[in-house]
């Protein structure tokens, strides 16, 4: 395995350059803001593992800035996103492509800014006669892909653009690819949104989920796997993640064909001041 490893970390590097800086900032409010700038190399990886792990998991939030770097860089970072369920954002104007994006994506939540990019594109190796698409590079990138809970749609709109070009991501590509994402106003001290950007959010979500709901149990319940927290408002009680799922994968495994529709026009979300909690309506 480890041999396996270092032939993909010598095919797949995006590109060479220096670290990228990472920053921590702590906010009156309480909340925390793990920066990362510049591009993506594997000595980072231990970097934002040791300032991250003392952090809040619910008050924390990683911001993106990269044009790209290692993929193996970014996809251990994204790693570690998901496995401290933190939420990720490009902030206003902000560019996060290549290794940077698939950091992004290990979002338990994904934020978007005000007129910020988000690309695509699959891995590839350096060659004499330039870049190159790498058929082991995209396997890995495929599995990690898989393990955050991805449809097999998602996972080749992610790897379907050229090493030299790149594929921005919409709002409606994400909504057509099953790729869960808000829009928000951000600044440099807090991620917030406006109520209808909330509302929108769990709109959003909701229709995603559907879409899960729908289709086969492969995609379904590594989606449901990543979803919950430790405790969950559950039909009107506090309901522990592992009881939750347990209920949710034994309906999937009784009903394995399911189609659910929405109304057009019927969903509707109301939200509560800020942190507080989204009813979304619909029939």
């Amino acid at each position: 395995m480890r041999s396996i490893g270092v032939i993909i970390l010598l095919l797949v590097a995006l590109t060479a350059a220096e670290a990228a800086d990472i920053e921590v900032k702590h906010f009156d409010n309480g909340s925390t803001q793990v920066i990362v700038e510049g591009r993506f190399e594997l000595a980072d990886v231990e970097t934002f593992q040791t300032k991250v792990a003392p952090l809040s998991t619910a008050r924390t939030t990683v911001a993106l800035r990269s044009k790209g770097g290692r993929l193996l860089a970014g996809i251990r970072i994204g790693t570690l996103i998901r496995a401290k369920k933190l939420t990720t954002i490009v902030p206003d104007g902000a560019e996060c492509a290549s290794a940077c994006a698939l950091a992004w994506l290990g979002g338990t939540r994904r934020l978007v800014g005000k007129d910020s990019m988000v690309g695509f594109h699959s891995a590839f190796a350096q060659k004499d006669a330039g870049p190159t698409e790498s058929g082991p590079g995209n396997a890995i990138l495929g599995a990690y892909l898989n393990q955050l809970g991805l449809s097999e749609k998602a996972i080749l709109y992610v790897t379907q653009a050229a090493p030299t070009s790149m594929k921005w991501m919409s709002m409606e590509d994400a909504a057509e690819h099953g790729i869960a994402v808000a829009l928000v106003h951000s600044n440099d001290a807090t991620m917030t949104e406006d109520p209808q950007g909330r509302e929108r959010r769990a709109i959003d979500f909701v229709l995603v989920l559907v879409a899960r709901w729908s289709g086969p149990n492969t995609e379904l319940l590594p989606f449901l796997d990543a979803l919950y927290t430790d405790k969950v408002l559950y039909n009107g009680k506090s309901t522990s993640r592992r009881a939750v799922l347990l209920s949710k994968h034994r309906l999937a495994d009784r009903w394995t064909r399911r189609t659910y529709t929405i109304r057009p026009g019927s969903l509707s979300a109301t939200c509560a001041g800020s942190g507080g909690t989204c009813r979304v309506k619909a029939s």
